[in-house]
């Protein structure tokens, strides 16, 4: 009898099977560990950011960098103020900006979390809290700091104030969207918002905060991962009962509370 090699049609099967099994187990645990990764990147970048925010503060007399990118002292810059500057260019706003053209800042790509799934890869995935030094938004007058640029002294409760937020603004260009994150009081009830942090670690988003420090806001409501900017083809988000809405508020704005409702940075 000649000896039989190689395998059976239903061992091949056996084996393919256990295979895709193997597969099947081992993604979400590859997913899950790049997620981790790409978290902690993200963490590191806005570290990186805080410390340049600071550093800028600390050299140009405790004064904060610009939240926008309309003046030499904005920590980005856009094209109605930077000759030749096209409004596709964000890496050129960001070199031209305050952090990255006055040292404290030596490498764009920390301007981007590696989890941004934007199209266009070259836009900033972070903004600067507008009320650290807003200087002109009518809509926007009840928040400190309208009109006048601020100084370190002037936050009130640091640690509870995020300086950076991630932000998706579907308005890829220099001109809009870029730079400063901005939430309306007025508006908060029944929570619509200009600006959204972004969804695209899913479960949370990373803040930096006055103090230095940074961390990972947990989303309560599972919607939140999913709201863009309300700058969105003219639409506004509006979550009625949507806690974290009240919370990325009770960051961007300490020193006037909504209500804390749970989660929050963790």
């Amino acid at each position: 009898m000649k000896k039989r090699y190689g395998f059976t049609l239903i061992e091949l099967l056996v084996v393919i099977s256990i295979i895709a099994l193997l597969i099947g187990l081992l993604l979400p645990a590859l997913g899950a560990a790049k997620e981790a990764s790409q978290k902690t990147a993200c963490l590191s970048n806005t570290s990186q950011l805080m410390k340049a925010w600071f550093s800028y503060a600390i050299d140009n007399n405790d004064t904060m960098v610009g939240p926008e990118k309309s003046t030499d002292y904005d920590w980005i810059r856009g094209p109605s103020t930077v000759p030749g500057l096209q409004s596709d260019d964000f890496v050129g706003g960001m070199e031209a900006g305050a952090l990255y053209e006055g040292g404290y800042m030596s490498d764009t790509t920390a301007y981007r979390c590696p989890s941004d799934v934007m199209i266009l890869t070259e836009i900033p995935s972070y903004s600067i809290n507008y009320s650290l030094g807003s200087r002109g938004r009518k809509w926007d007058s009840l928040v400190s700091g309208h009109g006048r640029r601020l100084k370190l002294g002037s936050v009130e409760k640091p640690s509870e104030t995020a300086v950076f937020f991630e932000e998706d603004d579907p308005r890829p260009n220099l001109e809009w969207g870029m730079g400063a994150f901005l939430m309306d009081k007025t508006s908060i009830t029944p929570h619509i918002t200009a600006d959204w942090v972004a969804g695209w670690h899913k479960t949370g988003t990373i803040q930096s905060f006055a103090d230095g420090h940074a961390a990972e806001y947990a989303f309560i409501d599972t919607a939140s991962a999913l709201a863009r900017d309300y700058w969105k083809e003219g639409e506004s988000y509006t979550r009625s009962n949507n806690a974290d809405f009240v919370n990325i508020w009770n960051s961007y704005h300490p020193w006037d509370k909504i209500v804390v409702k749970e989660g929050g940075s963790r």
